[in-house]
């Protein structure tokens, strides 16, 4: 009988083992970490306390599928208005990570500002450049001018500065995050933002894209028309990644635009508001949950499963026949 009981008790125990491998967990990526070498790419894959990667990748839009440029949006920097025309152009925009030249857009770690995306439209355009000046080093939604602008005979606008009255063409950033499975919405944190009125659109993969993806030549509107979900922020908080106020970090919640509770997916993407010209921020961490049902489940969970269940089978037949 006692060696019944211990068969029964080590049956019960791997399943419970197996159960709790497959419960859910929450997963957090600190991105203030630095990185180096090298010190800016256009991939960056971040590795957290429980070994899951998180694999970051820099992409852009400038230009219509076409070739012409996304027309400007007209209005002074800091109006924090979503404008139409200018939302469905860059929803149409095309997605890439270089210019016809092979400059490409750069990831770059600020420390405890998070990360930020150098693309090919801002200046100096070297790839994976670090700028300083202007938040052209954040994730933004800039406007860009295309020639120099005089007044009274001096320069006061270079070619390619951004934001400092109406612009001729419009650059957006975007930061697509591969968390390698499906994973639900959680929280996020912005340890920098250069306006305080700084809104994100994030655009939550569906979730039967459980493979790898590249976005290059696609658009948001192409990502959304085939299931890509959009989840809306306004006045997002800044904060650092110490701080554990009641608004940091901030909770992806019903006060969201377009959220549902959840919401899951493999992959996000992170930009400025579409349709703004106002937005730059650095993205400092991400947390997300493994679904409650759990993923699929791994080797080492299915073997504890079927191991618990053969010795609870055995130990039944033994009972029968003792």
């Amino acid at each position: 009988m006692k060696y019944q009981f211990a068969r029964t008790s080590i049956s019960l125990a791997l399943l419970a083992a197996a159960a709790s491998s497959g419960a859910a967990t929450t997963q957090t990526w600190d991105l203030t970490a630095s990185f180096t070498p090298p010190l800016h790419a256009n991939t960056i894959t971040y590795i957290n306390a429980n070994a899951k990667q998180l694999t970051l990748t820099a992409y852009y839009a400038d230009s219509l599928s076409n070739g012409n440029t996304i027309n400007n949006v007209n209005e002074t920097v800091g109006n924090s208005v979503r404008t139409a025309s200018l939302e469905t152009a860059t929803r149409n925009a095309t997605l890439k990570t270089t210019n016809s030249s092979g400059v490409w857009a750069g990831i770059g770690s600020f420390g405890g500002s998070g990360v930020g995306i150098s693309n090919p439209r801002d200046t100096p355009a070297t790839s994976g450049q670090e700028n300083s000046t202007g938040g052209q080093h954040a994730i933004d939604n800039y406007d860009v001018y295309n020639a120099d602008v005089y007044q009274s005979g001096r320069r006061i606008i270079r070619a390619g500065d951004v934001n400092r009255l109406t612009a001729e063409s419009h650059a957006h950033d975007f930061l697509l995050m591969d968390f390698k499975e499906v994973m639900e919405l959680s929280t996020f944190r912005v340890s920098w933002k250069r306006f305080a009125n700084t809104d994100i659109d994030f655009f939550l993969s569906p979730e039967a894209l459980t493979g790898s993806t590249d976005l290059t030549g696609s658009n948001i509107q192409t990502l959304i028309n085939n299931g890509w979900r959009q989840v809306s922020l306004q006045n997002v908080t800044s904060c650092a990644i110490t701080d554990s106020s009641a608004s940091c970090p901030t909770q992806f919640s019903s006060a969201v635009s377009g959220y549902s509770a959840g919401m899951q997916g493999r992959y996000l993407i992170a930009a400025g508001m579409l349709g703004g010209n106002d937005d730059a921020f650095k993205f400092s961490q991400i947390t997300m949950n493994l679904p409650s049902g759990g993923s699929v489940p791994i080797p080492g969970t299915a073997a504890l499963m079927m191991l618990g269940l053969a010795g609870l089978a055995y130990s039944r037949r033994q009972s029968k026949t003792a």
